[in-house]
C-alpha cells in the first residue's frame, strides 16, 4: 500500500542485519533493514553507528531511523532515543504529520544475520 497506517499501530518486524567495515576511526554501522506486517505495512530501517562491542552490538554514537510505506520508505525520519539490549526507543518526524514515538523490539537470530520483532507507534513528542 502507498500509505502508512494511522497511529497508534502495532506491527510485526522481520528483516536482515548487516554491519559495515570499520571506518578509519574504528566505528561501524549496524543496519537493521526490516519490513512491517500486521497492523501496518512498510519499511523500518535503523542505522546504529558506534564503536563495536565484543557481543556484536555497538556503543551508540549516532543513529538514523527511517519509517514509511514501501514506495516512500523515508516518509518519517528520526533517531534512536534509547537503546537497551533488544529494546529501542525512537522519535520520528514527517512534514505535516504528527510526530511518532516508536517502541521497537528487535531480536537477532543466533547467526546474527536476520532479525525479528515488533514496533508500536504512538503519536507524541
Amino acid at each position: 500500500s502507498s500509505t502508512l497506517a494511522s497511529p497508534p499501530f502495532d506491527a510485526t518486524l522481520s528483516g536482515s542485519i548487516s554491519q559495515s567495515s570499520p571506518a578509519a576511526d574504528g566505528r561501524v554501522t549496524v543496519r537493521l533493514g526490516m519490513t512491517m506486517t500486521g497492523g501496518a505495512t512498510g519499511d523500518l530501517v535503523i542505522d546504529l553507528t558506534g564503536t563495536p562491542l565484543d557481543d556484536g552490538g555497538v556503543v551508540l554514537d549516532t543513529s538514523v531511523i527511517s519509517l514509511g510505506p514501501a514506495n516512500q520508505p523515508s516518509l518519517y525520519q528520526g533517531a534512536v532515543s534509547s537503546l537497551r539490549g533488544t529494546q529501542i526507543g525512537a522519535t520520528v518526524r514527517s512534514a505535516g504529520r504528527p510526530t511518532l514515538q516508536l517502541t521497537i523490539t528487535a531480536q537477532p537470530d543466533p547467526t546474527g544475520s536476520s532479525v525479528t520483532g515488533s514496533v508500536r507507534a504512538n503519536v507524541g513528542g
